[in-house]
């Protein structure tokens, strides 16, 4: 029997939560925290804040081997948020290159900024999607919330090798922000499931 799922509802599914994160970005753009603590610690911010929500994921979902965990499970939505959060944001700080400054323009450029890699990654997780027959959905369901958890731990290692340990690039054309949008990708496509679920 074919595969069957609807990619309509899932790219509005995935648009839902791009946009709930941009509502996100907006709050807390306003004490332009973020932006200040990475202009001074570069890299190391994301770094050690993906690590412990990555870690509080893991936790969750190995506390119980035995346990097959929901896709619906709320303990599960805060962490991937906050990744998907920190990958997008850190995304936004690399392409200004510049100290974080005060003016209100600054702060409306970065929202604009964040707003329209989330726009862009939803179109290509539906055309994507459609040529890959679903292949991250079919996974999930297939392995559990675990797949997940191997995908993102990947990207941590390898976020760590390009900016932390700094070992000579064999992939050329792989960089840190082409991490953090796997990072923030894989997160997004794990929360939609989440929602989908829910509502059956």
């Amino acid at each position: 029997m074919a595969y069957k799922y609807d990619q309509d509802a899932k790219t509005a599914a995935h648009a839902k939560i791009c946009e709930q994160l941009c509502e996100l970005y907006e709050q807390r753009s306003k004490s332009q925290l973020f932006s200040s603590l990475y202009a001074k610690a570069g890299m190391k911010l994301p770094l050690e804040y993906i690590s412990c929500q990555l870690n509080d994921l893991e936790a969750f979902v190995l506390s119980d081997p035995t346990r097959r965990v929901s896709l619906a499970d709320p303990h599960l939505r805060v962490p991937l948020t906050e990744i998907a959060y920190s990958a997008v944001a850190t995304m936004v700080e690399i392409l200004h290159e510049t100290p974080f400054e005060n003016p209100a323009e600054t702060i409306e450029s970065r929202k604009t900024e964040f707003r329209k890699l989330l726009m862009d990654m939803n179109a290509l997780y539906d055309r994507k999607n459609r040529d890959y027959n679903d292949s991250f959905g079919r996974g999930l369901q297939k392995y559990g919330i675990l797949m997940s958890c191997i995908r993102l731990s990947d990207k941590m290692n390898r976020l760590v090798a390009l900016t932390v340990d700094k070992k000579e690039r064999k992939v050329s054309d792989e960089s840190a922000n082409d991490t953090l949008t796997d990072f923030a990708n894989y997160t997004i496509l794990t929360l939609v499931e989440m929602d989908l679920e829910e509502k059956e």
